[in-house]
C-alpha cells in the first residue's frame, strides 16, 4: 500500500531527527531532492566518517523505501570495480534494478585520471543510467572532481556534507 504524502515527510523528519544535530539540513535537503527531483540525479555527498556514513545512508533508505523508491548500494575498490569502465558498466546495470544507486567510495579511488575518464563517459551514464545516483566520497574527491574536471562538476544535481560536530569549524 503506497504511503501519503504526509506519511512520508513524517518519516522523512523523523529520519532527520534520529541523526545528530549536524546531518539535519543537509539530510533534508538531499532526501528532498531525491524525492521531488528529476528521474536522473548525480549527487556528491562529503562523508568521510564510516559509521556517520552508514548511519546516514540507513537513514536515507528508510525514507526512500517508505515513498517507493528501491535502493541498491554499489561499493567501489577491491577486485570487482578496478576502473571507471567497470564502473559504468556495474552503475547501467543497478540503474535497471533500482531508482537509487548508493555508490560508496574509498579514499583516494577517484584521483585525476578516473575523474577525467568519469567526465568522458559523463552522457553515456547519464542516458543509460536513468536513476539517482549518490556519490559518498571525501572532500578531496570531490575538490579533485570541481577542479580537474570542470564540465563534469556543472553537470553534477548537489554537493552534501555529513561530518561529525569535532570536524566541524567553530
Amino acid at each position: 500500500m503506497a504511503r501519503s504524502s504526509f506519511e512520508i515527510e513524517r518519516i522523512r523528519l523523523d529520519a532527520a531527527r534520529s541523526l545528530p544535530a549536524q546531518c539535519f539540513d543537509d539530510f533534508l535537503r538531499l532526501s528532498q531532492s531525491l524525492l521531488h527531483g528529476p528521474v536522473f540525479q548525480w549527487l556528491l555527498v562529503d562523508a568521510p566518517h564510516e559509521l556517520l556514513r552508514k548511519e546516514v545512508m540507513a537513514a536515507l533508505e528508510r525514507v526512500l523505501r517508505a515513498a517507493g523508491l528501491s535502493v541498491d548500494r554499489l561499493p567501489l575498490g577491491g577486485s570487482r570495480i578496478r576502473d571507471v569502465a567497470a564502473l559504468e558498466m556495474r552503475l547501467l546495470k543497478s540503474a535497471r534494478a533500482a531508482s537509487v544507486v548508493q555508490v560508496t567510495v574509498p579514499r583516494g579511488w577517484f584521483d585525476a585520471a578516473r575523474w577525467d575518464a568519469f567526465n568522458v563517459r559523463r552522457e553515456r551514464i547519464a542516458a543509460g543510467a536513468r536513476t539517482r545516483l549518490v556519490f559518498w566520497l571525501d572532500a578531496e574527491a570531490i575538490a579533485l572532481a570541481s577542479r580537474g574536471a570542470p564540465d563534469l562538476w556543472a553537470w553534477r544535481s548537489g554537493v552534501y556534507a555529513f561530518l561529525p560536530r569535532d570536524s566541524l569549524p567553530g
